[in-house]
């Protein structure tokens, strides 16, 4: 680490990783593990709806149970009460009753609903500390606690709270059981009665937890799960909702019946209204059956009264046979008529409130008018940036979501996420939904561009660790070399020094394993492991490996391995895409200094858009923040190349550039080389004027010493304005010996187009010119070299290389590749602007890179046009190579492995240990010569002279290490250490000492111990 990067990363709060509280992460991840997993292991939509119908049904009709007594007085009512009790033996609290064991069901109720709650306990307890738990144990456990739910729940709130109240107001007859007297003698201690309570508060805890955190908010999965839905804000009201009326019911229904059928009228009613609003559910389905269940605990509740006014049963027999199933007709098609996409704002500029910008986004991601990802994107980002609305939280998840899901992009669901993670919000649906979110994204299968930031903050993490070390080390051997070492300090030193020291053996072990083929990682851990750990052998071994990637990295063949983030043969800058710090560069490693031919701390905070030139540089910048927040796709090969602007010279240069985030910090990551300059090169303006060009530019034109800064090409090369220059053609200048050419092309770098002029000169450039810019308005221009160097994922320009390959190869004449190209040019030539209209529908589809089945066809069909016997031979021999270098890189692999799997003496922290017993001898002497002993005040010429040829030692130790220390980030422990002797006192009671190398002397010191 230079120190420019080390002062850096000291005080920063960009490198620090997030606190996390690890409680609710902890109560998100058994969530995870007890639904989330299984969430897309869904069964066929026959079944769903099915089951739906069914849990929806008994729910029902357990809450209509509770809507009714046995003892209610109309007339004929007995002749409807076999009815009644059919129903109300979907509880089983009733079955009891009959059966006259509602005691035992009690104690089993409360005994499941604590026992459920204290393995919920266990689980989050083990997640907490790190522990697994077992996939059987867990698909139980889900199982009966869903068959708890759906059964027993209702049945066991009404069981607490009629005891409860018995309990406290003693009857003979219950009348909530058919005036048995069932509780009578129950004789229950206060620990069981405190039981119960707890009971209750456990049950509405848990149903809360389940409502929240055991749905999909996945608009993806709308037309796949039934019960997929937008948010949990409805469910949790009828959650409330179940869990209150049985609580009503054992306070109101002996006595005040009528008083909880109009609650339930109007909390029913509330609810439906609620959810026909709202509409939280994607599918009308269960829209329907959601609002079916609501309507007749409305409309039972309703002929409840009507029968309890009228005093006749017939009534309630009439309404419910003839009203009810007309009732259920219309609410169904009025709720189909009033669907959503009919409520929606036809102007996104009249969306005045979060709730009409919740509608119009959900209508948005399940329909398919809605096919273009930008404009999805661009309807999100448009309302984050309007301030006259409050965006939640979970809008944002609905954004990376679909990001997620939809458009499978993890790096831009990421960077969704990070870019509104300053929207706070108390919801934890929405906070576990970010969880989730973000454990998907950090799962298998990384982009590069995520591997290298994950690596990134990891690397940086440890680095910090390293200068801890270094600066403990310093500290405590400044201390130990005072004149009056402070035992606690130094103590505390060693303790720092030694954890230091096992983390960072933990931290360079895992990181070199995992991201084995970053040479500054190897670098440093074999710094580490030859200057602080002294083990030889394994910073031999890493050297070793560091070697090999030298031979690989500095071939002459490119291939997609060599051009990766954790190459540093490439320049990498990491910019901040922060509002406040925009364009900011982060960081910079030492190749990107050697190819921008500066000192790596004259640009380090400084604005990567000062590199370009002062006419494009604010173009630039404002595409790249319209490009950070509005693309659907953050990942772009620059291989066309692009110029930067140096003093006094061009630099052109081929690249990737990434948007991702670090540490919740978006930022951008560009990977860049050096594209060698076979021609020279002019800036231009829109108005074809000159800005600035190469260095020899005026060289090539034969005026060495004139600048043709600000003069227009059309005049310069063709003596008039109204010249038609066209964009990717070649025009040959006159008036010079050797055949000059001219050309008019653009790179394209945020979206933003940079003109330029190249002159090429002679027909052999201009020939190499027409293959390597062969297609000039795609991401692969560079063939040859490129697209194997960038890993272009474009086949049909591919394609298009092997077309003119092949044409050439048959003898054609350079006229015939010359209309050829000309005729693709025309193909696919689009420099100023795009048109999507129907004429361009083929040209479209030809050329999409949109899907990835239809690339591999086109290849595969190209490809299968020239294969014969040598091409056959070629791919065998290129396979034995690859399966040799892969035998090579597994061999390689294990040598990492084993390693990391070594575990090393602490060498330093024993030192410590020795220092500081030397100390405590010395200070037990010292109370020997103060209590005026004989025998010590003899020893004490001969030990104080010792004392002073060790204080000497001590003296030349920190002298060295004074010196040393301004390069202490290199770590050179071992060195110093090296070069100091100290006097090894015989144990057979000599009086000449012996000079000892220190590190011996520590060595001999513990085999000794």
């Amino acid at each position: 680490m230079t120190e420019a990067e080390a002062s850096y990363c000291q005080d920063g709060n960009f490198w620090k990783f997030p606190n996390r509280k690890s409680i609710k992460n902890a109560i998100f991840e058994l969530y995870y593990q007890l639904y989330y997993k299984f969430s897309c292991e869904q069964n066929s939509i026959p079944w769903q709806k099915g089951k739906v119908a069914a849990e929806g049904m008994i729910w029902c009709l357990q809450i209509i149970s509770l809507l009714w007594l046995p003892d209610m007085s109309i007339s004929n009512w007995n002749k409807n009460m076999i009815i009644w009790k059919i129903i109300g033996y979907l509880k089983f609290d009733n079955v009891c009753s009959e059966l006259g064991i509602i005691s035992e069901c009690l104690v089993l109720s409360v005994l499941f609903t604590c026992t459920s709650f204290l393995i919920f306990i266990s689980f989050f307890t083990a997640i907490y500390n790190s522990y697994s738990i077992p996939i059987l144990i867990l698909n139980t456990f889900r199982y009966l606690f869903s068959l708890w739910i759906t059964f027993f729940f209702i049945p066991s709130i009404q069981l607490f709270t009629i005891f409860l109240k018995y309990n406290f107001f003693p009857q003979d007859k219950i009348a909530e059981y058919q005036n048995h007297n069932d509780f009578s003698e129950f004789e229950i201690s206060l620990l069981f009665q405190i039981g119960i309570i707890f009971s209750i508060i456990f049950a509405l805890v848990l149903i809360l937890l389940n409502t929240q955190f055991s749905g999909d908010i996945r608009h993806s999965l709308h037309k796949l799960v039934i019960v997929a839905k937008a948010h949990s804000q409805v469910d949790t009201h009828i959650a409330i909702f179940t869990y209150l009326l049985p609580v009503f019911y054992a306070i109101l229904a002996k006595n005040f019946i009528i008083y909880l059928q109009i609650l339930a009228i109007i909390f029913s009613a509330i609810l439906i209204r609620e959810t026909m609003v709202i509409r939280p559910y994607f599918s009308f389905y269960y829209t329907s059956i959601a609002i079916l269940r609501l309507f007749f605990i409305s409309f039972v509740s309703l002929i409840f009264i009507l029968g309890r006014l009228m005093d006749n049963s017939l009534v309630i027999s009439i309404l419910a046979i003839i009203l009810g199933p007309l009732l259920s007709i219309f609410i169904v098609l009025f709720t189909k008529k009033s669907k959503i996409a009919k409520n929606i704002p036809e102007d996104i500029q009249n969306i005045n409130s979060e709730y009409e910008l919740e509608k119009y986004l959900r209508h948005a991601l399940c329909s398919n008018d809605f096919e273009n990802k930008d404009k999805i994107i661009q309807i999100f980002e448009n309302f984050f940036i309007d301030k006259r609305l409050n965006c939640s939280k979970l809008l944002s998840i609905w954004e990376a979501n679909y990001c997620l899901f939809t458009l499978e992009d993890k790096t831009l669901a990421n960077i969704k996420i990070a870019k509104n993670k300053e929207i706070s919000d108390l919801n934890m649906e929405a906070n576990y939904q970010e969880y989730l979110c973000n454990k998907i994204i950090l799962s298998n299968h990384l982009s590069d561009s995520l591997n290298f930031s994950n690596f990134f903050a990891e690397f940086q993490n440890a680095k910090r660790k390293d200068k801890e070390l270094c600066i403990n080390l310093l500290s405590f051997l400044n201390e130990i070399t005072s004149i009056k070492p402070n035992l606690k300090y130094l103590k505390k030193q060693l303790n720092s020094i030694d954890e230091n020291i096992s983390v960072l053996n933990k931290q360079y072990s895992q990181l070199s394993v995992k991201y084995f083929n970053s040479k500054e990682l190897l670098s440093l851990y074999a710094s580490y492991a030859k200057d602080i750990i002294y083990d030889l052998e394994k910073s031999a071994l890493i050297e070793m490996k560091i070697r090999s990637f030298d031979k690989v990295f500095s071939s002459s063949i490119i291939d997609s391995s060599t051009f990766s983030f954790l190459n540093e043969n490439n320049g990498i800058l990491i910019i901040s895409n922060e509002f406040e710090n925009f364009g900011e560069i982060l960081y910079a490693n030492h190749k990107s200094a050697e190819i921008l031919r500066l000192p790596l701390n004259n640009f380090i905070n400084d604005n990567f858009f000062n590199f370009f030139h002062p006419y494009h540089k604010e173009r630039i910048s404002n595409g790249a923040k319209k490009f950070v927040q509005f693309s659907s796709s953050l990942e772009t090969y620059l291989s066309q190349g692009f110029f930067l602007n140096l003093p006094n010279n061009l630099l052109e240069c081929v690249g990737k550039l990434s948007v991702t985030v670090i540490n919740n910090f978006i930022v951008s990551i560009l990977i860049f080389r050096e594209k060698e300059i076979k021609n020279q090169v002019a800036l231009i303006s829109d108005d074809y004027e000159i800005i600035c060009h190469s260095a020899n530019f005026q060289r090539f034109l034969g005026n060495p010493n004139n600048n043709f800064a600000g003069t227009n090409i059309k005049n310069l090369f063709f003596d008039s304005e109204e010249f038609d220059i066209k964009p990717f053609v070649a025009y040959t200048l006159p008036n010079f010996f050797n055949k000059m050419h001219l050309v008019y092309s653009y790179y394209e770098i945020y979206g933003i187009k940079v003109p330029y002029a190249i002159l090429i000169k002679g027909d052999e450039g201009i020939k190499t010119w027409k293959i390597e810019e062969l297609v000039p308005n795609n991401k692969t221009a560079n063939l040859q070299v490129v697209s194997s160097l960038l890993s272009a994922k474009l086949p049909e320009s591919f394609a298009t290389f092997r077309t003119i390959s092949s044409f050439q190869k048959e003898n054609h004449s350079e006229e015939d590749l010359d209309s050829k190209m000309d005729l693709y040019r025309f193909t696919n030539e689009a420099p100023d602007k795009y048109d999507f209209s129907d004429k361009n529908d083929e040209n479209k589809s030809q050329y999409s890179a949109s899907s990835s089945q239809n690339k591999f066809l086109n290849m595969l069909q190209i490809s299968s046009k020239s294969i014969n016997i040598l091409h056959l031979a070629f791919i065998f021999a290129v396979l034995t190579v690859l399966a040799v270098n892969i035998a090579v890189l597994v061999y390689a692999f294990s040598k990492i492995n084993i390693i990391s799997d070594v575990e090393l003496p602490l060498y330093i922290g024993r030192a410590g240990k020795y220092f500081q017993q030397v100390a405590l001898y010395s200070h037990m002497v010292f109370q020997c010569y103060v209590s005026q002993m004989p025998e010590a005040i003899a020893l004490v010429p001969d030990i104080f002279s010792r004392d002073v040829n060790s204080l000497a030692d001590f003296e030349t130790l920190y002298s060295n290490m004074t010196i040393k220390s301004k390069n202490w980030n290199h770590c050179s422990g071992q060195t110093i250490i090296n070069d100091v002797n100290v006097d090894l006192w015989p144990t057979d009671g000599g009086v000449n000492p012996k000079k000892v190398n220190l590190v011996k002397a520590v060595a001999e010191f513990i085999n000794h111990v």
